[in-house]
């Protein structure tokens, strides 16, 4: 085993693919946990008697709780370098879920809720300022790729998971089980994760300062917060669209939705090469246009075309990732790369997939599913030109 000096000089994504394939699965049950209740919204509203707008509304409490532990994530990192930061991260995800699982009402459920958004909000930082760390510049776009995988795969295997165990036992079985192996995975992790020994950059004044006079900051909060929702906003509420007005029954609904998740994962693996080829800026413009056109169409067809649309839309919101985790890695100086993200992702979360799901989940009950597909992604097919105006460095020396 690798001693954990050996992880302090970048090296090659082939030298470093132990630590990364780690933090990957890390980042699996992140998603998964926060993702699980999309496919039992239904089950859930019929056992509390709540409409699609009260479901809807859950992952705001996720959102809430994401918001508050990402800001003051430099401060817990600082203390508790990186590594242990994102494995108490996963600990408290995991908790969240049992205590969803086990909750008598709605209120338990809520704060199950904001536990989950409380250990995922500790997450990314410290994941991404790990993987920044230990890999060379040249190999950023690959190394992103790869760790894009673990949100993917987790969006695979959610409706699936819930598909195969809905038939032998209820919502709280599907989500208790989950916490069980995220907790046991977490486990393994601590025993086997090495780097990660720098501490965070707690959000100083003169680090949030500089950081918000530069209009490529604000530009990368729209159109991150954009890229989940076409990615995980969107996705939360498919399911019940599928039934509620596509005519599917819940288990046709899980296992198409389910399997659709493999293009987004087939997409990553060739997203490090497109992007090094058309560059930061252009990917992502392109990629967040196509998000958005794609929305539309998944309001707009039914039928076959429909099912088409729901195994592409996904795509296009994965090629954004890599693109846009490297702008953000790269607006401001290195040692604030952590804050960047801490002060980025809240809003980019809240809007994503808290308020955009909470839009189109009230839009399903007081008009239909489809109007709020349509306008969120016309929204996101206008913000993409926004692409132009962000001035990051693609290249050491070079700015486009």
């Amino acid at each position: 085993m690798q001693s954990s000096d050996e992880y302090t000089v970048p090296a090659g994504i082939g030298d470093r693919l132990v630590p990364l394939l780690l933090i990957v699965g890390l980042f699996f049950f992140n998603i998964f946990a926060r993702s699980v209740l999309s496919p039992l919204l239904l089950p859930m509203e019929e056992e509390f008697s709540i409409s699609h707008a009260a479901s809807s509304r859950f992952f705001l409490y996720i959102s809430a709780g994401y918001a508050l532990t990402i800001i003051l994530s430099g401060f817990v990192s600082h203390a508790l370098m990186h590594r242990r930061t994102i494995f108490l991260s996963s600990f408290l995800a995991s908790f969240g879920l049992l205590v969803i699982g086990f909750a008598p009402g709605l209120p338990m459920v809520h704060l199950g809720l904001v536990i989950i958004g409380c250990g995922a909000g500790l997450f990314p930082p410290s994941s991404i300022s790990m993987i920044t760390e230990m890999i060379k510049r040249g190999d950023w776009q690959k190394a992103l790729a790869v760790n894009e995988l673990g949100p993917h795969l987790a969006m695979l295997a959610v409706p699936l998971y819930a598909a195969a165990l809905l038939p032998y036992g209820d919502w709280r079985v599907i989500i208790v089980s989950a916490g069980v192996l995220m907790m046991v995975l977490t486990l393994l992790s601590m025993r086997l994760i090495r780097v990660g020994n720098n501490r965070g950059e707690p959000p100083k004044i003169t680090h949030i300062a500089a950081l918000i006079h530069l209009p490529a900051f604000w530009i990368m909060i729209l159109l991150f917060g954009l890229g989940l929702s076409s990615i995980q906003g969107v996705y939360l509420l498919i399911p019940s669209y599928l039934v509620t007005e596509g005519g599917f029954t819940l288990s046709q609904a899980n296992t198409i939705f389910g399997i659709s998740r493999v293009v987004p994962i087939a997409a990553l693996m060739s997203a490090g090469l497109v992007i090094d080829s058309i560059g930061i800026r252009r990917g992502i413009g392109i990629t967040i246009f196509l998000a958005g056109a794609s929305i539309v169409l998944v309001g707009l067809l039914e039928g076959i075309p429909l099912i088409i649309m729901i195994f592409l839309q996904p795509a296009a919101g994965a090629l954004f990732f890599p693109a846009g985790i490297a702008a953000v890695s790269l607006i401001g100086p290195s040692r604030t790369r952590n804050v960047a993200f801490s002060m980025l992702l809240p809003l980019a979360s809240f809007l994503g997939t808290g308020a955009i799901p909470a839009f189109i989940g009230y839009m399903g009950e007081h008009a239909s599913f489809r109007i709020g597909f349509i306008a969120a992604g016309a929204v996101t097919c206008l913000s993409s030109f926004l692409a132009v105006f962000l001035k990051i460095e693609e290249k050491p020396g070079k700015t486009e």
